[in-house]
């Protein structure tokens, strides 16, 4: 039990795909250095890469691969709203599929799919996520309730019961990206490295124990007025 909440551990068992990720997180980052991300020569790989993504969007281009990405989404999802995600200031291709919404009494309810290319690593990954915004509670009183509570799952039984829309996304993104291989998102999560900082947070965090989601696949999921549960 820590600060209120339970704590829980789990057994990873070894995996090469895992372990190749935890080492490509020590060619962009200085772990252990004790160093500013920006004093770091493989840092300035990261954000060069970030760079290129931008400096086609400024041209009024967006990547040939993204935008057939998002047009067989748009296909196969048609009655769904498809997020593009191009412009996150991160090394990945990101797309949010919003499966349905929800207006209630005291919660707004998003049902979505996340798609995370990693520009950074071969790697890919998809995830269910259902987004709980607590109406009435502000940002000032985040300490006693979070503002948003979200749930990050590998299934959904109530809008992708057989996990069809899933395996969808998974297809589709194997398709245009043949080189890069689906990771799931339980162990993304659950792997904590320490002694380091991702890109998008404050250099005066290290220490933290950042999930290495963060460090390969995008910056979302730490906000003090965030509560995530992984499943």
């Amino acid at each position: 039990m820590k600060n209120g909440l339970p704590t829980y551990s789990i057994n990873i068992e070894p995996n090469s795909d895992l372990e190749e990720m935890t080492k490509a997180v020590s060619k962009f980052y200085p772990l252990n250095q004790e160093i500013e991300n920006s004093s770091f020569s493989g840092y300035q790989v990261l954000v060069d890469t970030i760079s290129a993504k931008f400096d086609q969007l400024l041209n009024g281009k967006s990547p040939s691969l993204y935008d057939q990405l998002i047009d067989e989404l748009k296909q196969e999802f048609s009655d769904f709203k498809i997020m593009r995600e191009i412009d996150r200031q991160f090394p990945n291709y990101a797309v949010t599929i919003e499966l349905s919404k929800q207006d209630l009494a005291d919660f707004l309810i998003y049902k979505t799919l996340r798609l995370r290319i990693s520009l950074l690593t071969g790697f890919f990954t998809v995830f269910h996520e259902e987004i709980i915004y607590h109406k009435g509670v502000s940002s000032m009183s985040f300490t006693h309730m979070p503002v948003i509570t979200t749930l990050v799952s590998g299934n959904s039984k109530i809008v992708d019961e057989h996990g069809y829309y899933f395996k969808q996304v998974k297809a589709i993104a194997e398709k245009i990206f043949p080189e890069h291989k689906f990771f799931g998102h339980y162990l993304l999560f659950f792997t904590k490295l320490k002694n380091g900082v991702p890109h998008g947070f404050l250099d005066s965090q290290y220490g933290t124990d950042f999930p290495l989601y963060n460090f390969l696949f995008d910056y979302d999921f730490v906000s003090p007025s965030l509560s995530v549960i992984v499943q």
